[in-house]
């Protein structure tokens, strides 16, 4: 399966399962304008996952109000896979929602950390096909060229897919946006984002974010949203010997 495939078969699922909720399908990937926030389900690429036909499916969400670091106001419609206050794996969805939106499943993370992607924030998905050649040794057998394939995959964080496991995963992955993706971006409201900047903020971008949101939300209070557990001095010694 090529790129061209892999984006036709995206395409197809989010009309199945996204249309009908009111996302609209833009730049290869599928977008939701509400007054207060926009989200985007982006099957983003990395260099080297672009290599090994690996695609990181993420869900993204901003509110309109807030005016981004760079100083432009967010648009609709835009691809804004690692320039966004808050994205999560679609893998990580159900759980999150059906555990009460806990931080054990999911909170803010900085999405890549060098080269690596956090698993919180993206679903990686192999869609190249066992066949996929991978060794510079073009008399290699087509089991040394699998097993170095599978190394490869596992170690950006995916796991080798033969080509007919592929669409049902991509299925799987939007279904669980249009059936959780909406309660989590309700959940994340100003007030939500501004207490996981504060607590799990982490890079440069974090604090550009938060005083964005300070800006745009002066009055907001700073008590977490209904859904959710209260974050504790463990959970974030935790999640720093993890990694998380």
């Amino acid at each position: 399966m090529n790129a061209r495939e892999f984006h036709a078969i995206f395409k197809a699922s989010g009309e199945r399962h996204l249309s009908p909720a009111g996302w609209r399908y833009r730049k290869h990937s599928w977008h939701l304008e509400r007054e207060e926030f926009y989200l985007a389900l982006i099957p983003a690429d990395t260099k080297y996952g672009m290599g090994l036909q690996i695609k990181y499916l993420t869900l993204t969400l901003v509110h309109a109000a807030v005016t981004c670091p760079s100083g432009e106001k967010p648009r609709p419609f835009e691809n804004n896979d690692q320039f966004c206050p808050a994205q999560i794996s679609p893998m990580r969805l159900k759980k999150y929602v059906e555990t009460n939106c806990s931080d054990w499943v999911w909170h803010h993370v900085v999405p890549h950390r060098n080269r690596w992607t956090q698993n919180t924030a993206y679903e990686p998905l192999f869609y190249g096909g066992e066949n996929n050649w991978v060794l510079a040794e073009k008399n290699a057998s087509a089991w040394q060229n699998r097993w170095a394939l599978r190394f490869l995959v596992k170690q950006f964080g995916a796991t080798l897919l033969r080509e007919r496991e592929v669409e049902p995963r991509i299925e799987r992955l939007v279904a669980r946006c249009a059936e959780y993706g909406l309660t989590w971006a309700q959940h994340m409201t100003p007030s939500e984002v501004m207490r996981q900047l504060r607590h799990y903020g982490d890079g440069w971008q974090a604090p550009n974010w938060l005083n964005a949101y300070e800006t745009a939300f002066p009055d907001t209070n700073r008590r977490r949203a209904p859904c959710g557990q209260k974050p504790n001095a463990a959970l974030r010694v935790r999640n720093r010997i993890i990694g998380f």
